[in-house]
């Protein structure tokens, strides 16, 4: 997506951070009217995220996108223009009531599965050794900060152990190289010993003037 680099942080706070915050203070309030704007927002707002998710391959090529769905998130929440109200109104409440009873019975399993037996055992798991388990995980992480602290920095021991380990099978080697050298060693030196030792030929200069 061809966007400035600050522009998808302003685009997720204006889409979730201050949806968000208002949202809590409407749960504190006992009006009913800022409950059903944020309610509303926030079915508008899932919907389309849920199209943007299938179709981010086409929106990947448009400039300048988050700039657009940053004056459209406005547009949506803006006091002024209540837009989230007027899609949900004139498009995605008449959609939903048409398809009513064919999304509803894919609900009604997701509720039965979240209400099952087996969803509640491992809530009640949860609730037992949950903290045990959060609060070991804790110390052990803070242990290995500790012992990675008294070492040095972070991650140094480790490669200087992997520049040793490359520097062994460098040495290696070298050791095939001086095995190699040692014979060409002496097969000079066998060479030089034969042209030293004239005397010792079996044809030397007096046994073949008898030839002669």
């Amino acid at each position: 997506m061809l966007s400035f680099g600050f522009t998808p942080l302003l685009c997720y706070f204006v889409a979730l951070v201050y949806p968000t915050w208002e949202s809590f203070k409407a749960i504190g309030t006992a009006a009913k009217a800022d409950d059903t704007q944020w309610l509303t927002y926030w079915v508008v707002y899932n919907l389309l995220t849920t199209l943007e998710y299938l179709l981010m391959g086409l929106f990947s090529y448009v400039p300048l996108y988050y700039e657009a769905k940053v004056l459209f998130i406005i547009w949506l929440i803006a006091p002024q223009t209540k837009g989230a109200q007027l899609l949900f109104e004139t498009i995605v409440r008449p959609f939903l009531v048409q398809y009513a009873s064919k999304i509803d019975p894919i609900f009604k399993t997701t509720q039965q599965g979240i209400n099952s037996d087996m969803t509640n055992q491992i809530i009640r798991l949860a609730q037992t050794y949950g903290g045990d388990v959060a609060n070991d995980a804790l110390r052990m992480a803070t242990d290995l900060a500790a012992k990675q602290a008294q070492q040095g920095k972070p991650g140094q021991g480790t490669q200087q152990q992997q520049q040793s380990q490359y520097q062994q099978p460098h040495s290696q080697y070298h050791q095939p190289q001086q095995q190699y050298q040692q014979p060409q060693q002496r097969y000079q030196q066998g060479s030089s010993q034969y042209s030293h030792q004239g005397s010792g030929n079996p044809y030397s200069h007096s046994q073949q003037n008898q030839y002669y």
